[in-house]
């Protein structure tokens, strides 16, 4: 699985996290599609990113930042899932 930094995630892209974040009973993936990508304040370091869950048809908005580092954010790519790094 080789890593995709953070920055490089467009609208349209197709993710899975784990579920429920930081629960390690229940560790299945929820999947969605990337919708828009915004900094809701302009004081605001991270992003915001609006999912639209696959499962369940409803929009999320969750923090890039929670999905990457608590939630084992992937992508989906040609060579199957790819993990989302938040640095180098």
């Amino acid at each position: 699985m080789k890593p995709k930094m953070a920055d490089m995630l467009m609208v349209g892209d197709y993710i899975r996290w784990l579920k429920p974040l930081g629960n390690s009973v229940d560790r299945g993936y929820i999947y969605g599609i990337i919708t828009s990508i915004v900094m809701t304040d302009t004081n605001e370091q991270e992003p915001k990113i609006k999912i639209l869950d696959t499962k369940t048809q409803k929009d999320m908005w969750l923090p890039l930042r929670l999905l990457v580092e608590l939630g084992d954010l992937q992508i989906a790519s040609e060579n199957g899932w790819t993990k989302v790094l938040d640095r180098p």
